[in-house]
């Protein structure tokens, strides 16, 4: 069997279809299996099989087993490239086996490893909220990604780690659930998802847990400085946010210092800076923040002011 030319005495280099007497026979390269990899896990029913190519190899003789020995085969094939679309469904949380040879036309070099995968459907990765997330309102969309085709997803959200019992035990076509009625203020919750497809159910998600919100703390006021002069109308108010991604501030600023009149801003920002418009030159301000959550048709709920602080504009 040839693998390269060699060079006999002072004669020409052989070339890959001429053997001519050579006293050199080298043997034909093994494929090697790169995917699924070997133990891969929850590999989809239906995949495509690649091996690394061989060199002068012009085709390739592919086997799938149900077991090591390639006595229960359910699929085998003659291929071209080093690859192999399997298209008719494999059993779903099965384990099996492949194997690979390569022929050059005259001769075929021995299998390669064996390689095994199980295949399944993996669970869906949970997006939102995230793990561990606080001050979450009662009513919420519960979201994570996404799985390729027609997909069914069941949802169990339960004030029990171990999911002895649910608070909700649903299922929807979407990738995403909105909670249809609140959830109990102040109370921790855990959260997971598996999917339903056509090779399968997936096992369930690692599960999330949330705290939905209770009273909203107030955020710190950070710039300017108590007492600040000389603030520019390019500057900004700028306080610390609390731990929520729904969480919005509304700002007051004020030339009384009980904000009972003189209100120059009253508004609601989701940011955590507000830049200063046209404040009259030379005057001095009163400013404090105070937490909001807001949902519409949900939930619009404030916590409490932050202490006041004074500046005078330049």
């Amino acid at each position: 069997m040839r693998k390269a030319g060699v060079i006999i005495a002072g004669a020409c280099l052989l070339c890959a279809g001429c053997y001519r007497g050579s006293p050199v026979r080298l043997e034909l390269e093994q494929p090697a299996p790169s995917f699924p990899y070997n133990g891969m896990s929850l590999v989809p029913d239906t995949l495509t099989l690649r091996w690394n190519p061989s060199a002068w190899a012009t085709s390739y003789s592919v086997q799938v087993s149900m077991d090591f020995d390639f006595t229960a085969i359910v699929d085998s094939a003659v291929c071209t490239a080093p690859l192999l679309a399997i298209t008719a469904p494999l059993l779903n949380s099965a384990t099996y086996f492949w194997r690979v040879s390569s022929s050059d036309g005259q001769e075929r070099s021995d299998w390669s490893a064996v390689f095994s995968f199980t295949t399944g459907v993996a669970a869906p990765a949970l997006l939102s909220p995230e793990d561990n997330a606080i001050w979450i309102p009662e009513t919420l969309t519960l979201a994570w990604s996404a799985s390729a085709g027609d997909s069914q997803y069941y949802i169990q959200v339960s004030t029990d780690a171990g999911f002895s019992s649910s608070a909700i035990d649903d299922s929807t076509g979407a990738a995403f659930y909105t909670v249809p009625s609140p959830l109990v203020p102040s109370t921790p919750y855990f959260w997971r998802v598996s999917v339903l497809r056509r090779q399968g159910r997936s096992g369930w998600s690692e599960p999330y847990t949330f705290t939905t919100v209770d009273s909203l703390p107030a955020p710190v006021l950070v710039h300017p400085a108590a007492g600040a002069a000389g603030v520019s109308s390019a500057d900004s108010l700028v306080w610390d946010t609390i731990p929520s991604q729904w969480a919005s501030y509304h700002v007051q600023v004020s030339t009384v210092s009980d904000f009972s009149a003189g209100l120059a801003v009253d508004t609601t920002v989701m940011a955590s800076a507000l830049p200063l418009a046209a404040l009259t030159p030379s005057t001095l301000y009163y400013w404090r923040a105070a937490s909001r959550l807001f949902l519409a048709g949900f939930m619009d709920r404030q916590g409490g002011w932050s202490a006041a602080r004074s500046f005078t504009t330049q």
